[in-house]
């Protein structure tokens, strides 16, 4: 049993004591370290404000988006009574068109090629 153990010990010492490569490790000031962290921590507060900005903003455009469907509904149902709304359109939907002033010799002309009396021809 022993030999067994002392086998399984060997064989385990050899998995594990194989030399790999070594690698450099840097070891900072504290000084460094302190800088690092420091920056670290700014980064963290700059993060910070930028979200709490971009939260402000999106309370903002929520605001801002109720009070345009609250405003659309409140169209919606003055449509659906027929009751007048103050919405002015950029354009009128039905343009007039305006009052035409005749010229007077237009006037005279028509009124002589209306008159069945007077015959004219082309030469």
């Amino acid at each position: 049993m022993e030999k067994e153990f002392d086998n399984l010990k060997s064989f385990i010492s050899e998995m594990f004591n194989k030399t790999a490569e070594v690698k450099e490790v840097k070891i900072l000031d504290n000084d460094e370290v302190v800088e690092k962290m420091s920056a670290i921590e700014e980064s963290i507060e700059e993060s910070n404000k930028a979200i709490v900005e971009l939260n402000g903003s999106i309370v903002e455009k929520d605001g801002y988006i109720a009070t345009l469907e609250a405003e659309i509904a409140t169209y919606k149902v003055a449509k659906m009574e027929g009751t007048p709304s103050d919405v002015v359109p950029a354009k009128d939907p039905n343009p007039t068109p305006e009052a035409k002033s005749e010229n007077m010799w237009d006037m005279i002309a028509n009124s002589i090629s209306d008159d069945k009396r007077n015959y004219f021809t082309k030469n």
